[in-house]
């Protein structure tokens, strides 16, 4: 039972897990909000044209399977894939029912500056980043115990 659990936090640390989830936490707040801003500010009357959309559509459709082919290098067992992605959904789901529970009950939010709002959505964001990787810590350690 102590033995997985000591190889997770082994891989986790040798991968340094934290610091790539700050990462990945610091890089969705700079593009996502951006993007989402521009996508609906300037896509939304331009996609209401049937024609631009079926275009955006048939580019799509082109452009992402050859970015799969070109990432994806090997396979992976269903086995090796499903403990990882199922605790990683089940504990998002924890953090995204439990964290608005949390800010409804902390006193500081009550104060009203914007800038605790953005400390307290970067470290929502850490935390989701760090269980993706966790699940993907799980999935590479059951990988390589089937290959071995």
């Amino acid at each position: 039972m102590l033995r997985p659990l000591l190889r997770f936090w082994r891989k986790s640390y040798d991968d340094n897990l934290t610091g790539m989830a700050a990462m990945v936490a610091y890089n969705l707040m700079l593009s996502v909000f951006p993007l989402a801003l521009v996508a609906l500010i300037v896509a939304g009357p331009i996609l209401a044209s049937d024609e631009i959309e079926a275009s955006v559509v048939k580019d799509l459709q082109r452009l992402f399977p050859e970015a799969a082919s070109s990432t994806l290098v090997g396979h992976i067992p269903w086995r090796c894939v499903w403990p990882g992605a199922l605790g990683a959904l089940v504990a998002m789901g924890i953090v995204d029912y439990g964290f608005p529970l949390y800010l409804s009950n902390v006193t500081s939010l009550r104060i009203g500056t914007s800038f605790l709002f953005v400390l307290i959505v970067l470290v929502w964001f850490y935390v989701l980043a760090l269980i993706l990787l966790a699940g993907a810590v799980v999935n590479e350690l059951r990988f390589e115990g089937r290959q071995a």
